[in-house]
């Protein structure tokens, strides 16, 4: 494996390899899976309870920190509005904030990485994920189908005036169905279009300008809300960076 480190953003989707940071405080806007390749990796939640594993789901909204241990990590995000954040949750989070030895311990290096890097991470996990149909409730299924085709730019009374529900009504429902907040979701989602444009540009603060974000600082801290690092020990001439929407 190259010294490179790999970030791909798919529209529902995206992953990490390679040398992940030691993190500060964060949650996601996603329910993540968290891979160590080289070895084994710690995790420490807000109750104080720490964990070692090689591998970790961490659900949507859970605050933790993330220490590698000085190893090789893969990390996969699900869009929290998917069939298969939906089935992660109810097969190995059942109510749960975290679940860990979640993955299969039994495929070779070179399948392993294959898998990794092809985001085939059903077949990275010890068990199949359940066949469902979508949970998320058809009045926050509209609502999204209009926050991405305004993208991103509606608040959450906008979406809900939609939709006709109150602004109240609308952020529990959002909450219960999709997981996550609107406003950690809209966080979240709003790093899309960073993406985009930090692939176009190669600089962060004109990355985060075109975004939408205020300056460079709103956007730097709103990143490390989400991932618990800095933009660029990230974002720099490490990464192998690629786009595919």
């Amino acid at each position: 494996m190259n010294n490179m480190n790999c970030l791909n953003i798919w529209q529902d989707r995206s992953s990490f390899l390679g040398a992940f940071p030691a993190t500060s405080w964060h949650s996601h806007g996603s329910p993540v899976l968290l891979l160590g390749v080289s070895g084994r990796f710690e995790l420490e939640f807000r109750d104080g309870k720490k964990v070692v594993t090689s591998s970790a789901i961490v659900d949507a909204g859970i605050s933790h920190k993330v220490e590698p241990c000085n190893e090789l990590m893969a990390l996969f995000y699900l869009n929290t509005k998917s069939l298969d954040a939906h089935r992660m949750r109810i097969h190995y989070l059942a109510g749960s904030e975290y679940a860990i030895d979640v993955a299969c311990t039994s495929l070779g290096e070179r399948r392993f990485l294959n898998l990794v890097h092809d985001f085939e991470f059903n077949e990275l996990l010890r068990d199949s994920l359940p066949s469902i149909y979508s949970a998320v409730d058809e009045r926050i299924q509209k609502s999204l189908r209009c926050f991405y085709q305004d993208k991103n730019q509606q608040s959450m009374k906008e979406l809900a005036e939609k939709v006709g529900m109150s602004s109240s009504r609308y952020s529990h429902l959002f909450t219960e169905s999709m997981g996550v907040s609107y406003r950690k979701y809209r966080q979240w989602s709003k790093l899309s279009c960073f993406y985009q444009q930090y692939a176009k540009t190669g600089n962060l603060t004109d990355a985060a300008l075109l975004s939408g974000y205020s300056d460079s600082s709103h956007f730097s801290n709103s990143f490390k809300n989400i991932f618990g690092v800095a933009p660029s020990q990230i974002l720099n001439k490490h990464i192998d960076l690629n786009i595919y929407f």
